[in-house]
């Protein structure tokens, strides 16, 4: 199924993103299924943090928004991906569901 939606984008998540605690996780991957996300999270944990969010490589797309999970169950979302576009260049990347 493909559903084209538009709307304002944030960033969030990596070592350096203060705006989230230092153990905070994440909805979709934890330490169950990280061996399968493996390319989104740094190799080590940064000093000071316990949580999988402040782990996400700042270099990999992944995204995050407020999911229905009766709609779209988190098994559907692990298997997904996003195409995220950029209105004023036109460039466009795959991006994980991960929160």
């Amino acid at each position: 199924m493909r559903v084209s939606l538009e709307g304002r984008m944030s960033t969030f998540g990596g070592p350096h993103d203060t705006g989230m605690g230092p153990n905070e996780g994440l909805a979709l991957i934890d330490s169950h299924n990280l061996g399968d996300f493996g390319q989104l999270f740094l190799a080590e944990q940064p000093p000071g943090t316990t949580g999988l969010a402040r782990r996400l490589n700042p270099e990999a797309f992944y995204i995050a928004c407020r999911w229905d999970y009766q709609v779209t169950p988190k098994v559907d979302l692990l298997k997904s991906k996003a195409t995220v576009t950029n209105p004023a260049n036109g460039k466009s990347a795959q991006a994980q569901p991960v929160d």
